[in-house]
């Protein structure tokens, strides 16, 4: 005998008092939102009494693990968020206070200085975060022109293809300004040293990546006409170039007085062999001639 469909029972046809319990048996497994009706209706016999409340247990136990994990997400989400408006947030605050604050005492202490050297603590930093947004610009820009259809690509030094170039210099741009800034921040000793070296090796790469560039453009555009292809440094390349070459002139400018104070300092006393007394010498004895003459002798 085939079952009526599930989806025409209601709530009124429970309120007929003739239902099998087979009829009520398979209201209540294709039915869930009907076995509250089916467990009052007088035919429904104790076994399936028992597995309605049973399936309704189990429904408010998923229910309330449900609920147990979302109110444990929140939690962890409100204790995170606290977190960081407690400790992260306000020591972020300050250390951009504080470099903001340096940062503009120094700017103070150059301003209208004319000695170039005066403005590196200032300038490096500055320029590595020039370098660092150049990473991010075209580097390179190629042009296809093939029966009317111009397409244009742009290269960036983080497109494949790179060797990796571009996170290189990324790691060592941020070293620059990290270093950078906690030269102008004066709390560690070694930090402009470290910022002078970040630069001056950033610098060397940025500038070999750069004239390594423009070499092999220079082949490939000549290839590229061949094809219909146009191939051109763009403004990430340029900005690169000028950052690279002002980095070297700024960590030379730095680093030089330190080898030229070097090379100034006189050359140190070798040691002595013999220690000198710890005591002068004692006087040699007097020569001085007697206070009376010699007597003279018997004849």
């Amino acid at each position: 005998m085939t079952s009526p469909d599930p989806s025409t029972y209601t709530a009124e046809t429970l309120n007929d008092p003739t239902l099998s319990p087979e009829t009520l048996a398979h209201i209540a497994q294709h039915r869930p939102d009907l076995r509250a009706a089916v467990a009052k209706h007088p035919a429904c016999y104790p076994a399936l009494k028992e597995w309605i409340d049973q399936q309704a247990g189990s429904s408010a136990y998923a229910a309330s693990g449900t609920d147990q994990v979302g109110e444990g997400a929140k939690k962890i989400a409100a204790e995170a968020k606290e977190f960081f408006q407690t400790n992260v947030a306000p020591a972020a605050s300050s250390a951009a206070k504080n470099l903001r604050n340096a940062t503009t005492a120094e700017y103070a202490k150059v301003k209208g200085s004319k000695d170039v050297a005066a403005w590196i603590p200032l300038a490096i930093p500055a320029l590595g975060l020039l370098g660092l947004i150049s990473l991010f610009l075209p580097f390179v820009s190629v042009t296809v022109d093939f029966l009317g259809d111009r397409r244009s690509q742009s290269i960036t030094l983080f497109s494949e293809g790179m060797s990796g170039r571009g996170v290189m210099l990324l790691l060592l741009l941020l070293a620059v300004i990290v270093f950078g800034a906690l030269s102008l921040l004066k709390q560690v000793a070694w930090a402009p040293l470290a910022s002078h070296i970040a630069a001056a090796v950033a610098g060397l790469l940025g500038l070999f990546i750069s004239i390594d560039a423009l070499a092999s453009l220079s082949s490939a555009s000549s290839a590229g006409y061949d094809f219909g292809a146009k191939i051109s440094p763009s403004i990430g390349l340029f900005l690169l170039l000028l950052v690279s070459l002002a980095l070297l002139a700024a960590a030379a400018l730095a680093l030089w007085p330190r080898f030229a104070k070097a090379k100034q300092q006189p050359p140190a006393a070798p040691p002595s062999s013999t220690p000198p007394p710890s005591t002068p010498p004692s006087a040699p004895p007097s020569s001085t001639p007697p206070s009376t003459p010699p007597t003279t002798p018997e004849a």
